[in-house]
């Protein structure tokens, strides 16, 4: 530290006390002083960048924004090298996924669980829409219209879906700000190569216009992904797939046709890299039988989706998971693209590593402040919440979802909330549904004697088109002891609250505002 003290005295300007004339500094270009490399390399790290980066296929525009000296340049080359998909490739940079919508943060989040009202579809888990629609609700602001006993309150989000997607959607991506503020981190990273090219310094200028070229060509390869939506088409005259999604602090209540339905429950987005393969037109009955096997098993399936195993082929298989979508061919990037944008980023690291050192003191500033702005910048991009800019290309874009398709009612405990879920499924009164016992197993699983008897009850109103009133016969059963007569009673009571919630909002009389969401 002393030395390094003593220096910057003696670069100072100083006054001859004499004379009065200012003597200059030594020239910061002539000086000896140099930065010390691996202190500049790990200064700043690369999880910003990693993380910046994951926003190239959100934004419109925003792969061409990537012109700029960024840190971390390893980080970003092992992360996104694994895309390239070869075995030299996955040799240079081994581990993770290939699948960009993973590595991108578009899939990969487990839904809750489906339960299906009409369709006999449910699944023990769903997808990532799944997850982006009830986490939407989660956030959703609702109206409680009831005067009911609180315990554990619970939450009814009942979304109406009017409109079934294709079975391939590209939708629009929005303009950002973001995509002008990268005008910041450019301008910082020209400016000061024109500025190490007038003072003869070329090893910093190389640095940073090798850094430029390495993070525009890496940010422009990765952004070329177009983001696709994909869901299969339901066979014709399939009932319609109304079902819950059970949260942990309430369901949502989907509400439309199976193919609607499906598109959240077992859709996907993915990035399409390439352009999408002609189909083949399908082979005689006697050739497929001789080459019979896996393969041409799989090629007779919808695109995107593989044959289960063998355990997996069980009439009773429920969950989402059985049949597992498989990574369309399409969504795979160029290998010689994004493998030599791996290796340019690699290059970027290892050679400003040995070219700093022997640049000027100003260079090398110049070069730190790049990394500074640029790092700003990547810590703005990193702050960006990615899901929800999907929720709202899912809500307005895939589904096409107005203000007035979602309500949310808010209960003080499950049981009401329970009631009016399978109310919210069953609109027409002359069409109630055919399984309710299985609605409130998969809500309420207590299978104890006063809770079998209140679920009696609840399914014989639920088959009926009579008032939900319940009396002292309902619940003064011989089979219960007083404290379980008195249980049951609370229960029924409960139920009845819902029902007029329910009533009141079909018949119009009272219906609540519709929700709004938070920062969704």
């Amino acid at each position: 530290m002393a030395p390094l003290l003593s220096r910057l005295v003696q670069l100072a300007p100083r006054f001859n006390d004499d004379s009065g004339v200012l003597h200059q500094p030594q020239s910061l270009n002539k000086s000896s002083f140099t930065l010390d490399s691996s202190g500049v390399a790990g200064f700043f790290g690369g999880d910003t960048a990693v993380s910046g980066m994951a926003t190239v296929n959100l934004f419109k525009y925003r792969r061409w924004g990537g012109w700029y000296n960024t840190p971390g340049s390893y980080e970003i080359a092992k992360q996104y090298g694994q895309l390239a998909n070869s075995r030299l490739w996955d040799g240079l940079f081994p581990g993770g996924t290939h699948d960009p919508s993973q590595l991108f943060g578009l899939d990969g989040k487990a839904g809750p669980d489906f339960l299906a009202a009409r369709s006999g579809s449910s699944f023990t888990h769903t997808g990532h829409l799944a997850y982006l629609l009830t986490r939407k609700a989660g956030r959703m602001r609702g109206v409680r219209d009831d005067e009911g006993r609180t315990t554990t309150p619970a939450s009814v989000t009942v979304v109406d879906l009017h409109h079934v997607p294709e079975e391939r959607v590209e939708p629009p991506l929005r303009w950002s700000g973001s995509g002008l503020l990268a005008i910041v981190p450019i301008a910082a990273s020209f400016t000061a190569c024109v500025i190490c090219a007038l003072t003869w310094d070329w090893f910093c200028f190389a640095s940073i216009a090798l850094g430029i070229i390495a993070s525009g060509s890496a940010c422009f390869v990765l952004g070329s992904g177009k983001l696709t939506f994909k869901h299969h088409n339901p066979a014709k005259g399939a009932p319609p797939g109304d079902g819950i999604l059970k949260g942990g602090g309430g369901v949502v209540v989907l509400r439309g046709q199976e193919g609607a339905v499906n598109s959240v429950t077992r859709g996907r987005y993915f990035l399409r890299y390439q352009p999408p393969r002609p189909s083949k037109s399908p082979t005689r009955t006697g050739t497929r039988r001789k080459t019979l096997g896996r393969g041409s098993l799989d090629k007779g399936l919808p695109d995107g989706m593989e044959l289960p195993t063998l355990q997996q082929t069980d009439a009773n298989a429920t969950s989402a998971s059985d049949v597992k979508p498989r990574l369309p061919p399409e969504s795979q990037p160029r290998n010689v693209f994004i493998g030599f944008a791996a290796i340019l980023l690699t290059l970027q690291f290892l050679i400003q590593l040995l070219l700093i050192p022997q640049g000027q003191l100003l260079g090398q500033i110049l070069f730190v402040a790049t990394l500074a702005v640029s790092w700003a910048y990547n810590t703005f991009l990193s702050s960006i919440d990615r899901e929800d800019i999907q929720t709202t290309i899912l809500v307005d874009d895939i589904l096409k979802l107005e203000q007035d398709h979602i309500k949310k009612f808010e209960f003080g405990n499950w049981t009401a909330m329970s009631v009016f879920a399978c109310l919210a499924l069953q609109p027409d009164a002359n069409d109630p549904l055919r399984k309710p016992r299985k609605l409130l197993d998969g809500l309420i699983p207590n299978d104890t004697e006063v809770w079998e008897c209140w679920k009696a009850k609840i399914v014989q109103k639920l088959s009926s088109n009579a008032p939900w009133t319940f009396t002292s016969a309902d619940w003064e059963l011989k089979e219960l002891d007083e404290e379980e007569q008195e249980l049951l009673e609370t229960l029924l009571k409960d139920a009845e609250v819902a029902y007029g919630v329910w009533s009141r909002w079909r018949a119009g009389r009272r219906s609540p505002t519709p929700a709004t969401a938070v920062n969704a």
